[in-house]
């Protein structure tokens, strides 16, 4: 059942997953463990499977235009649908 345009729930959450795995090993190239801290300890992350449909789709969208860049350029860290 699609979610957001054509994507379904899941495969909104894997690509924000997958666009944060790509931030936190790009800052882990230059030393910068900040972001990967901040997201196991909880600061200011919400698990986007907890997320209400709401936040999760306003984060989404905030996120789109990136995430189909990457996606097309083919740098994210994996393959997502």
């Amino acid at each position: 059942m699609a979610f957001y345009k054509n994507l379904t729930l899941e495969q909104v959450i894997e690509r924000l997953t997958a666009e944060d795995v790509r931030t936190i090993l790009m800052a882990s190239e230059d030393g910068d463990y900040q972001f990967l801290g901040d997201v196991i300890q909880g600061n200011g992350f919400t698990q986007y499977n907890l997320m209400k449909h709401d936040a999760l789709m306003a984060e989404y969208v905030e996120r789109e235009d990136k995430i189909e860049q990457l996606i097309e350029d083919d740098l994210m860290p994996y393959e997502v649908a």
